[in-house]
């Protein structure tokens, strides 16, 4: 996975897995992935250019884009009929 998509796919390729089968969102993998960090200590950025955040949700939407063209993910998109949104379902 690293190859294919970076550190990113890792951690959500962990989360994932940590879903066990459950429905997860794009949302919740990235609050997720940032509680972890946090917890951690580690200084970790994915996207250095964003001083702000350590992960952005289209980062992680794009990355499970990447793991379901390589067919190492399946997700579904659902349209929020309150906020117009789209959010994946994994």
């Amino acid at each position: 996975m690293y190859i294919i998509g970076g550190d990113v796919a890792i951690e959500v390729g962990l989360e994932l897995i940590n879903s066990e089968g459950k429905d997860i969102t794009d949302e919740d993998i990235t609050e997720n992935i940032k509680e972890r960090i946090l917890k951690s200590g580690k200084e970790v950025k994915f996207e250095p250019e964003e001083e702000d955040e350590i992960l952005k949700l289209n980062t992680v939407r794009k990355t499970l884009y990447t793991l379901y063209g390589e067919k190492l993910a399946q997700f579904r998109r659902i349209r929020d009929k309150s906020t117009g949104k789209l959010a994946c379902f994994a």
